[in-house]
């Protein structure tokens, strides 16, 4: 019985992970997966309950009255050969220990769900594997510590999603489709036909973007479409299949919380498309299934419309992670699961042969099991990877085309078409140049050549044409924009910019309250850096040799971010500090920010940021000039505070001019015991023409040992940076 609990209870938990609990969701993944639901179910119900019950036999009234018997009739002997206590003679002993290996039969099979269960519901979490790496076992009255895979390097930065994939689910706003007569709530379970309902946008508003948080003006809502609220379509194969249709936009009647504010609105929407079924012809069995009742604990009275609805809009309120090797992994923790809470040595030390056997014997059955739903799982999760790292197909392909490029014969096709019009005056004001008419005139387009024809006004048929007419098009092109998530964006055109890119500038979400980034578990941090350290390391590939990245950022992710971009980029140019608003703004401490940061790493040594220029008053301070640029004359003799030899020692050191004023810096060794303050030991010959400067300066005839403004090996690396000048006596 208590096996039978804890099998069930496994089951429940698998049928989570393997997303067989949403039978009536049919598109994308899922759809994959009931393909393979059948297997899955067959191995869950009924091959894992065979291979535990192989392994440790089935306790059944046989077997148990077989031992039993061998008990008693060990017991019988002992006691006929005249044994003080019969129970404590070995023959007897490994009777009772076999008679209670059989009526533990049930409790080891129970051990085995218990354990498989606590296996995978420690990593599992609302739809994700979380890569918990645990340290030590847990107990009763501890939980255990983790542990942070180091890989051996002086400073390491790790994050809790650190080997996941950051998904976006905006995606699938367009794509949801479910069967209500698949729903367990459905009487019908095992209904022949199927019904499937689509709920789709029919249009939708722009929404966040780059580093906008959608305000109260913009911020958008599932609204039915009033228009058509529902409508039906056939299939493929002639099935009636029933539509709702939504608007994804900006409210302008919201009021109050955006949380209540939404529900409101789905409410709404549930029942006007209660209030148009019934009147929607050949929709009668979609109105009787969805009115199905589903209620919950807080709603007694929610139907399966209401149920799907909810789905529907949830799912762009929470977005998800892939595992990157979510196969090895749980093998790794499995092995550590069954040394650190099953094979326990104080145990082992203290059991018999018979006992070790039985402890083996369940090590090796759960082992078994769940490597085989290891298996399943890091296919599902291996699956949804590919997906992702897929590269997506490129859906539509427009080209801006100035008009001296285009030949004369399109144009009358041009002059016509009043998209194209209508953009020009709205981003040039063409109807202010003269020659301006209603329609265009080809001697218009001819006296203002360089206007920019944007092909997606045009049919295909005139794009492709066009196009065939330009020769070597991808050469003359000066720019790409790609419109696309970002992450997928840089996989698509990852072979082409390979290594090509100069300069990356980003501008990543800052993930403050006023533009956090959507996340799960309370890991907003860790969320944030796998979506970054994803891209970046995309971005990486495209940079040359001389590349540089810039990323802008504010404190609340500057730390991190730079961590991340060092790991990925050989070179950190420096962070720049930005006054971005001098009047400041909010924050959660009594500081006000006025400032923000610019992050710059290049792809190697080669990496150099350009200079910016000297302005007219950092020219003044540098009125000379040669073929290296501007200059002034400075002694190199430090002056003011901390200018003496005793100051700083090993700051008074020679440098070697020779006979044309060229400079240099000897081979020296330091030695800390020599002289008053220690001094460096010249380790090369001084030529002849060669003079050994040292920082001495005279004052009132007495001579006074200085230091250099900078240690030698400064000045070894800037030599050029240096000039000689000789007073009246050389």
């Amino acid at each position: 019985m208590i096996a039978a609990t804890q099998r069930a209870r496994l089951i429940q938990l698998l049928k989570e992970l393997f997303q067989l609990d949403q039978p009536d969701l049919d598109f994308g993944l899922y759809r994959i997966m009931h393909a393979k639901a059948g297997q899955v179910t067959q191995f869950l119900e009924e091959d894992l309950l065979e291979i535990i019950q192989a392994a440790f036999g089935e306790a059944d009234e046989a077997k148990l009255n077989e031992a039993q018997t061998a008990y008693e009739a060990a017991k019988k002997q002992a006691a006929d050969y005249g044994a003080p206590d019969p129970d404590m003679t070995p023959p007897v002993m490994k009777a009772k220990a076999a008679l209670d290996a059989v009526r533990n039969a049930e409790t080891h099979e129970g051990d085995v769900y218990d354990h498989l269960y606590r296996f995978f519901e420690r990593y599992y979490d609302a739809g994700d594997f979380m890569s918990r790496r645990y340290f030590a076992r847990e107990t009763d009255g501890k939980a255990a510590p983790y542990a942070v895979p180091y890989d051996g390097r002086e400073v390491y930065m790790h994050w809790a999603n650190r080997d996941q994939y950051y998904i976006k689910t905006s995606e699938y706003l367009t794509n949801f489709t479910f069967d209500p007569t698949k729903a367990p709530e459905h009487p019908k379970l095992d209904t022949a036909r199927s019904m499937k309902v689509h709920c789709r946008i029919v249009s939708a508003s722009e929404g966040e973007h780059n580093n906008v948080k959608a305000s109260e003006q913009t911020e958008r809502f599932f609204l039915i479409y009033e228009a058509e609220p529902v409508k039906l379509e056939t299939s493929e194969v002639g099935e009636p299949e029933l539509v709702l249709q939504f608007e994804y936009r900006a409210d302008p009647k919201k009021s109050g919380q955006s949380g209540a504010w939404a529900k409101k609105r789905l409410e709404e929407a549930a029942e006007l498309i209660k209030a148009t079924l019934p009147n929607l012809a050949g929709a009668e069995s979609f109105a009787a299934a969805l009115m199905t009742p589903a209620p919950t604990e807080k709603h007694k009275d929610r139907a399966l419309l209401e149920k799907y609805l909810a789905q529907y809009t949830a799912r762009n309120t929470m977005d998800y992670f892939i595992h990157k090797d979510l196969g090895g992994f749980l093998r790794r923790e499995l092995d550590f699961y069954i040394k650190n809470e099953i094979m326990r040595l104080d145990d082992i030390e203290a059991a018999d042969a018979l006992q070790v056997e039985g402890y083996l014997a369940r090590v090796k059955v759960l082992r078994r099991i769940a490597r085989h739903l290891i298996d399943f799982l890091a296919q599902l999760e291996d699956f949804q990877k590919k997906l992702w790292l897929k590269k997506k197909f490129v859906s539509d392909t427009q080209y801006c085309i100035t008009l001296d490029r285009i030949p004369e014969r399109f144009y009358p096709e041009i002059a016509a078409n009043e998209a194209q019009h209508e953009e020009w005056v709205r981003l040039f004001a063409i109807d202010d140049l003269d020659g301006y008419s209603t329609p265009l005139s080809v001697q218009f387009l001819e006296a203002n050549d360089k206007l920019s024809v944007d092909t997606s006004h045009f049919k295909l048929s005139f794009r492709d044409e066009l196009v065939s007419t330009i020769q070597g098009l991808d050469k003359d092109l000066a720019g790409v924009a790609v419109c696309a998530e970002n992450g997928q964006a840089l996989r698509t055109i990852r072979s082409k910019a390979r290594d090509i890119v100069d300069a990356i500038y980003i501008d990543p979400p800052y993930n403050t309250d006023a533009s956090s980034i959507i996340y799960k578990n309370g890991y907003k941090s860790s969320s944030w850096l796998s979506l970054i350290q994803e891209r970046l390391l995309e971005a990486s590939t495209l940079l040359s040799n001389k590349g540089i990245i810039c990323a802008a950022i504010d404190d609340e992710q500057m730390p991190q971010l730079s961590e991340v971009m060092g790991s990925i980029f050989s070179t950190d140019l420096g962070k720049a500090v930005v006054r971005s608003n001098p009047q400041s703004r909010k924050s959660k401490t009594t500081l006000s920010p006025s400032h923000e940061y610019a992050l710059f790493y290049g792809r190697s040594s080669l990496s150099k940021p350009a200079s910016l220029g000297l302005t007219d008053k950092r020219l003044a301070r540098y009125p000379l000039r040669d073929e290296r640029g501007h200059y002034s004359w400075m002694s190199f003799i430090r002056t003011g505070t901390n200018e003496l030899r005793s100051d700083r020692p090993k700051m008074h050191y020679p440098i070697v001019v020779d006979l044309d004023d060229r400079l240099r810096v000897p081979k020296m060794s330091w030695h800390a015991d020599r002289g008053e303050h220690g001094e460096y030991e010249i380790e090369e010959e001084i030529s002849d023409g060669e003079v050994s400067v040292y920082p001495i300066s005279e004052k009132n005839g007495e001579r006074i040992e200085k230091r250099w403004h900078r240690g030698w090996e400064r000045v070894l690396d800037d030599l050029t940076e240096y000039r000689v000048r000789r007073n009246k006596d050389n």
